[in-house]
């Protein structure tokens, strides 16, 4: 399934664009845990800043084919004066977007763990090396947002479930010094290592690759439960 995908970015934004761009890919796709229907397909892109503009039209295209997994991740605007990162995202919203940072953790799975897919491979000039205490620090800063944060108890549908319980999960193992690339490895650590949320995390292990358009296994006084212990864990792991 995933192989499919792969061959159409390449024609639709290599090929198309007279193979003048480069690409490489990250995420779940890499890991094992992408699922059809639900998951994104998360790019580094770098494209020549005079081809922005044919890009943004490529994306859009893209995002209009109701079957084809939504893109996440970074674009590069090459130039040699003044290049760019953009989030990819916003390609499919208007046509020049404004500049972000790549997240830290995010520079460290493209610089360490993507693959190239096509194009020039300029990935070591453009990115640059990251630490592990680099990585740690900015996961304590991302845990202070979770601990001043609260419980919501709304219905979560199964993805907001997995992202945002994982998510924390792999916060407190960078905190560690443990980079996690995998949302399933995060929530099997998260099991393993809190005993009193082990059957809560097990539904979300048992229902993974379910669509959000089936029933899931955790009730809503289950994953208020669970959204509440992520935030205590977080404001644990900041104490001094």
């Amino acid at each position: 399934m995933i192989e499919a995908y792969l061959d159409q970015i390449r024609d639709h934004f290599y090929d198309q664009l007279d193979q003048t761009t480069s690409a490489w890919l990250f995420g779940s796709a890499l890991t094992g845990n992408w699922v059809p229907g639900r998951s994104d397909l998360d790019l580094y892109i770098v494209v020549p800043k005079e081809r922005l503009a044919s890009f943004g039209a490529k994306v859009r295209a893209w995002a209009r084919i109701p079957a084809n997994p939504i893109l996440d991740g970074y674009v590069l605007a090459s130039s040699e004066s003044s290049p760019m990162i953009m989030p990819l995202e916003r390609f499919a919203i208007v046509a020049s977007p404004s500049t972000i940072h790549i997240e830290l953790i995010d520079q460290w799975y493209i610089k360490n763990r993507s693959k190239h897919l096509f194009g020039p491979e300029p990935l070591q000039r453009d990115l640059s090396d990251i630490s592990i205490d680099n990585l740690r620090r900015w996961a304590l800063s991302k845990l202070q947002m979770l601990a001043n944060g609260t419980a919501s108890d709304r219905r979560p549908t199964l993805s907001d479930l997995i992202w945002t319980t994982s998510w924390a999960a792999r916060m407190l193992m960078l905190a560690r010094g443990n980079v996690c690339e995998s949302k399933l490895e995060a929530l099997k650590w998260l099991a393993n290592e809190n005993e009193e949320i082990r059957d809560v995390v097990g539904l979300l292990l048992a229902d993974f690759y379910k669509s959000d358009d089936l029933p899931i296994s955790m009730t809503p006084e289950q994953s208020l439960v669970l959204s509440r212990f992520c935030i205590e864990l977080a404001r644990l792991e900041i104490q001094p």
